[in-house]
């Protein structure tokens, strides 16, 4: 949708599916996003993603040695709020070329830098090329350097997967719920359940088991 967000993005969706082929004969930096690749912070004004949701798969082809991808389902840098957003497009990642690459992946957000991020979801299938890549891999978000998380869900790895800074954990409020079977020791982490949480608005975060395992929806 966006490039850099300094506004507000609000009930809006991708339903594309987003596809990256690198054909260049030299590495590239390759950044992909649902959204917006950044949520920004300008002059005491943060940007605000409410209410959006990525359906769309994300699918990048590397072509060529040492390349480095950023993909994400909402947002790559987010430094400032993102409320009540959901994945639940696939992110895949795929390497034919013949050395290494270095891939970041997110169902929400990769980097959070003193941001919010509260009622999110992912329902998406994270993969990667297994061949010569390097991975890091977060469910909702891999970096929280900063902030305030709350709320946060994801359905596909059965373990809330964030990175926490050492440095600025004293930065991270633990309130509210974090629904995982496997969580970092940071921050407070459920065994993901069937659940109904309030998220404001007059909104619902619905997560609800079927014979395909768990989702989560904002309803």
């Amino acid at each position: 949708l966006v490039g850099m967000n300094y506004g507000k993005i609000s009930n809006c969706e991708n339903n594309a599916e987003v596809g990256v082929r690198v054909a260049y004969n030299y590495s590239q930096k390759i950044i992909v996003s649902g959204l917006a690749l950044s949520n920004e912070k300008q002059l005491g004004t943060k940007g605000n993603i409410s209410d959006s949701f990525n359906n769309g798969n994300i699918i990048v082809t590397n072509t060529r040695a040492n390349s480095r991808i950023w993909a994400s389902g909402i947002v790559i840098n987010n430094m400032g709020d993102i409320i009540r957003c959901g994945n639940n497009g696939d992110i895949q990642t795929i390497n034919n070329s013949q050395g290494t690459f270095t891939s970041y992946l997110s169902g929400v957000s990769i980097n959070n830098d003193n941001a919010t991020l509260s009622y999110c979801f992912n329902n998406g299938v994270i993969s990667v090329g297994k061949n010569g890549s390097t991975n890091f891999i977060g469910g909702i978000a891999y970096i929280v350097k900063s902030g305030r998380i709350s709320g946060l869900v994801d359905t596909t790895e059965m373990e809330l997967k964030i990175k926490i800074i050492n440095t600025c954990i004293e930065s991270i409020r633990q309130d509210d719920r974090c629904y995982a079977s496997n969580g970092n020791t940071s921050i407070t982490t459920y065994t993901i359940c069937e659940v109904e949480l309030d998220c404001g608005e007059s909104k619902t975060l619905k997560v609800s088991l079927s014979d395909d395992g768990y989702k989560a929806e904002i309803i």
